[in-house]
């Protein structure tokens, strides 16, 4: 019973996704000719992304994707190397943002706790001056550096989408 509130849950947010990106939905016995239901056909985008939040709960489940993570590697390079090391590790009074420290502080909260402390506290000459998206992309190079595998669709940008993705440790 529970596998099938799951499995149904992760359909329905991929089908909530498709019909975001502006992809019909097909119905039983429409193969050859796509049927949008006008029904169903959501305006809201934010809701949309939020139940892809919702569907992919996890860090673990491909949450950003791999140009995102690049466009994030390229801020960290010019923005956030000098103190936490080209590696992530930090050192001293900097802390890690990878390896078994980070997660050992992370795991457990939500990505939108480490948005929030990202984006109030970084850089530290000017806490604050991150834009919401270059946030994002900090954050999905720190999850492909720690090893969660990317996705299809980017990791939002909004606070509450964030809310409902838990940071789990990855699967060896």
């Amino acid at each position: 019973m529970i596998a099938t509130r799951i499995c149904a849950t992760l359909c329905l947010g991929m089908v909530m996704a498709l019909v975001s990106l502006g992809v019909p939905p097909l119905f039983a016995g429409s193969a050859k000719k796509p049927v949008a239901n006008r029904n169903l056909q959501l305006k809201n985008v934010t809701h949309n992304k939020m139940l892809f939040a919702q569907a992919a709960s996890s860090t673990r489940d491909g949450v950003y994707t791999s140009n995102q993570a690049q466009q994030g590697k390229t801020l960290y390079d010019k923005q956030c190397a000098t103190c936490h090391g080209a590696t992530l590790q930090g050192a001293g009074q900097i802390v890690p943002l990878a390896g078994d420290d980070f997660m050992a502080n992370w795991t457990g909260k939500s990505l939108a706790d480490l948005y929030t402390t990202t984006q109030t506290t970084m850089p530290t000459s000017q806490p604050g001056s991150l834009k919401p998206e270059e946030t994002t992309q900090l954050l999905a190079y720190i999850l492909s550096t720690n090893k969660f595998p990317a996705g299809k669709t980017e990791l939002p940008k909004e606070l509450d989408n964030l809310k409902a993705i838990h940071i789990d440790k990855p699967q060896p």
